[in-house]
């Protein structure tokens, strides 16, 4: 990890070069090695000043690992100090809520910048994905989305809303926001289920994808792309 002092220098050297998958690996699990003193969400917002200067690159994010994506959320994972703690009895695993949404974020920018090689394959495994992209398309960044999920319900939508409150609610959650402030945004937790059908982002999330596909151009990139081709029919 490198010093306070150079680290301007590196900045500025990624920006200026195409970033690759195995640099993005690398840095998801900086966290998560010995005597290297950085946290999940530190990686996070550093992801996002490369991921939105790529954007201002012409798109210069080369991915075609899947892989990627589960490192990339689960830096929205609570500390094991405290995910031990916060699972109940059906081993439900929980999250960082905003750290969550902006994580599927910088997928979307991933997504979108490697559509040929990624695009088939997350919008069956990720179904989150293909509401934000949806959402770029259409220019509605509304929940329940109202193209892609037809198929699914509102009732059942709703439903589903419902089921994980509930178990968002629960004694052995509130115990682990305890250890909060109050007014801290992060510490606002959810069930951390990444391939379910897609839950409700954050007022905060929709607000930044309304403004990342105005400022770049996201559903043109998307538009462009006809392998696969996203345009509803």
């Amino acid at each position: 990890w490198p010093n306070e002092n150079e680290r301007g220098v590196i900045q500025k050297m990624l920006y200026q070069c195409t970033i690759l998958e195995d640099s993005l690996l690398t840095l998801c699990s900086l966290p998560y090695r010995e005597n290297i003193h950085v946290s999940p969400q530190t990686i996070i917002s550093i992801l996002e000043k490369m991921f939105y200067n790529s954007l201002n690159s012409r798109f210069n994010l080369v991915c075609t690992n899947i892989d990627i994506f589960e490192s990339i959320l689960r830096l929205s994972l609570l500390e094991n100090e405290i995910q031990t703690e916060s699972k109940d009895t059906d081993n439900t695993v929980y999250c960082y809520a905003d750290y969550y949404w902006r994580g599927w974020l910088l997928l979307l920018i991933l997504t979108i910048c490697n559509l040929q090689a990624l695009g088939s394959v997350v919008i069956v495994s990720y179904p989150t994905i293909s509401m934000l992209i949806e959402m770029c398309l259409t220019g509605e960044a509304k929940y329940p989305t109202t193209l892609g999920f037809q198929h699914v319900s509102e009732s059942s939508v709703l439903a589903l809303e419902s089921v994980l409150a509930k178990k968002e609610e629960e004694e052995t959650v509130k115990q682990a926001v305890g250890r909060f402030s109050d007014d801290d945004s992060q510490s606002k937790l959810m069930v951390y289920d990444i391939h379910s059908q897609p839950r409700k982002p954050l007022a905060n999330s929709f607000e930044s994808l309304t403004e990342l596909n105005s400022n770049f151009g996201l559903a043109k990139q998307i538009y462009q792309c006809r392998e696969p081709d996203f345009l509803p029919e």
